[in-house]
């Protein structure tokens, strides 16, 4: 079995002061230094803060929260059905009886009748319906739970994802006004040796366009950025301040483990909310279809009754006047037009169904966890390699300009060189985020919790 090292993000990030007031007076107070303090801070976000404002903002866990509560309230309701229930009956009627003889009537007699009393049915057998009822609301309450896991897991997979595209962002930024100062030092010299006749007065303009072209890259990152930031911080309901907030972003790798594909499968089997969730709803089905087939099965109830009855109300509640009542009833439906054997059909093909979207799960999870074990192992390969692109681009860089001065390499080798290495650094951020996503997507397929996983770095 081939073994990859899977590396783990460290995304702890520290919260550096920017555009901060100006010091406050000595007069003033410390609660009003306390407040600017609490200003300061709530105006720059790390990866931790995020993650905490986003989700307490998020209305789709809100949602789940309020839907797994309410699956709960009903696992309670469905409880009920266990116990008696009792109840309380008191009537008042005047009837009249027609009083005959030989087919002759003889008159008519008017009564009045006068009872209360307590009732109560205790459920022996209900055709099931008790315990498949408490088995699937139950089930209903675990499905939502792994609802509201899921939820979580994807709104912290899409902002972490956008917090590692505006993380990229700012280091091509970087990147970018390094490049953009060394073309600017660049077209300087060009310039000076151009006025003295040490080199040709094209090597000057090619230094400027180069200039020019590096100010439109900084542009175009400077839009990325604000896109990516301003995306961001509307996942944490903060986009009407994007202009007062800055985000501290941080990127390191670190290798953790080794873990082989195999291992990683059976964890995510056994962890993974979306297969858990869709086994659930296996287990639902067959309780929904027992559940269906109760109203064609016998039931079988124990009644009883304790009450008085009386034709006349001032002797109403008398001792003689009590009586009482305890019986079983039994209820055997006998025909209901073949309508079990069709819904037999209905249900065979309903769980069929669920067993389909659970085997599509388990695939999907498969196929996900081997590209991302794939993908990762490759990413660092690049990484290495790039790293070490990047470290030569620059040593080459160096010696470049020395010789340039001396008049040992053209002004096309020194900006080749240059236009080598900013690409290898851009090259480089790009491997590392694409390393960084993987390893996001791979802890959602493994059910490893990213709200904790993420707030601990």
């Amino acid at each position: 079995m081939r073994t990859v090292v899977v590396f783990c993000l460290c995304l702890s990030l520290p919260a550096f002061a920017q555009n901060l007031r100006p010091k406050i007076d000595a007069g003033e107070s410390a609660a009003e230094n306390g407040i600017l303090n609490q200003e300061n801070a709530e105006r720059q976000l790390g990866l931790a803060q995020l993650i905490q404002k986003g989700l307490k903002y998020s209305p789709q866990i809100q949602k789940a929260e309020s839907e797994m509560k309410i699956s709960k309230a009903e696992f309670s309701q469905t409880e009920s059905a266990i116990f008696p229930t009792v109840s309380a009956r008191a009537s008042a009627k005047n009837r009249k009886l027609t009083l005959s003889s030989f087919g002759q009537s003889s008159g008519a007699v008017r009564q009045n009748l006068y009872e209360a009393s307590l009732e109560a049915s205790q459920p022996l057998y209900v055709g099931g319906a008790i315990t498949s009822g408490l088995a699937r609301a139950k089930l209903g309450r675990e499905s939502a739970e792994q609802s509201y896991f899921i939820q979580k897991q994807n709104f912290l997979s899409e902002l972490i994802s956008t917090y590692l595209d505006h993380s990229e962002n700012e280091e091509k930024l970087r990147q970018a006004q390094i490049n953009r100062d060394f073309l600017a030092n660049y077209a300087k010299i060009a310039k000076n040796y151009a006025s003295i006749g040490r080199t040709k007065s094209i090597d000057r303009l090619q230094a400027e366009a180069n200039l020019a072209s590096s100010e439109s890259t900084i542009l175009e990152y400077e839009s990325n950025l604000e896109i990516s930031k301003s995306k961001l911080l509307k996942l944490i309901g903060f986009e009407d301040r994007t202009q007062d907030v800055s985000v501290v972003t941080k990127m390191e790798l670190q290798p953790i483990e080794k873990m082989k594909l195999k291992e990683s499968l059976e964890k995510a089997l056994a962890g993974n909310p979306e297969l858990k969730k869709a086994e659930i709803e296996v287990r639902k089905q067959k309780y929904d279809n027992d559940l269906d087939l109760t109203t064609d099965r016998p039931r079988l109830t124990l009644d009883g009754s304790y009450g008085y009855t009386s034709p006349n109300r001032e002797d109403w509640f008398q001792e003689d006047r009590n009586n009482y009542t305890v019986g079983v009833s039994l209820t055997v439906p006998l025909f209901s037009g073949l309508s079990s054997l069709a819904k037999k059909r209905a249900h065979s093909e309903k769980l069929y169904q669920k067993e389909k979207d659970l085997a599509l799960v388990q695939d999907e999870i498969r196929r996900s966890i081997a590209t991302a074990i794939q993908v990762l192992d490759h990413d660092f390969q690049r990484i290495k390699s790039l790293k070490t692109a990047v470290e030569l681009g620059r040593k080459a860089m160096d010696s470049a300009l020395k010789d340039y001065r001396r008049g040992l390499v053209s002004s096309t080798d020194v900006v080749q060189i240059q236009n080598n290495r900013f690409q290898s650094e851009v090259k480089l951020v790009q491997a590392s985020v694409s390393y960084m996503k993987q390893v996001l997507s791979l802890r959602k397929d493994l059910g490893i919790d990213l709200e904790s996983a993420y707030l601990k770095e």
